[in-house]
This record gives structure tokens, sequence and C-alpha cells, in this order.
């Protein structure tokens, strides 16, 4: 369940000014490299047991020796809310 007072830090403002651009699910290492980033599987967690964003695995198979990858999204109530939190608001 979302939690109305969920404030986001400035790793997580970074994160979702990337999932705001994106025109795709992106994986974790994409947003890393989108942010300069490292680490970013806190605020991913937060951000989605905040209802912000979504996950899913990958359906396509990982290349040998490689782990599955996780795909991430804003879901519609993230999108209003990292809109707030960046201070950009979209107008009807």
């Amino acid at each position: 369940m979302a939690n109305p007072d969920f404030k986001v830090n400035d790793k997580a403002r970074r994160i979702l000014e990337v999932l705001l651009n994106a025109d795709q699910r992106l994986t974790g290492l994409t947003i890393c490299d989108l942010t300069g980033l490292h680490a970013i599987h806190p605020e991913l967690a937060s951000l989605e047991a905040n209802e912000w964003v979504e996950s899913a695995w990958a359906t396509q198979e990982p290349l040998p020796d490689r782990p599955r990858r996780r795909l991430y999204q804003l879901t519609p109530y993230g999108r209003t809310r990292a809109l707030h939190a960046l201070g950009r608001y979209e107008t009807p």
C-alpha cells in the first residue's frame, strides 16, 4: 500500500527523472547507466513498495552466465507523484 507521506531522496529523484523520460521499461543496469548511480535497488524497492514503480521479470532468456533481468516502469500513480516530486506538472 502506498504511503501518501512517502518522501524521495536525491537518488530516487534521479531515478524518477529517467523513468519519466523512458519510452519503455528499463533494466536496473540501464537506469544505473542513465543516472550515473550505483546500488539503486534499495531506492527501486522503496519506490515499488510505495506503488510509484512496478517491475516484472524480462521474458527473454538471459545470456549465458548472466542473471535474469528485471524491468522497471512508473505506475500511473507513480507518474503523477513523480511529476509533483520533481516540480513538473502536466496540464490537461
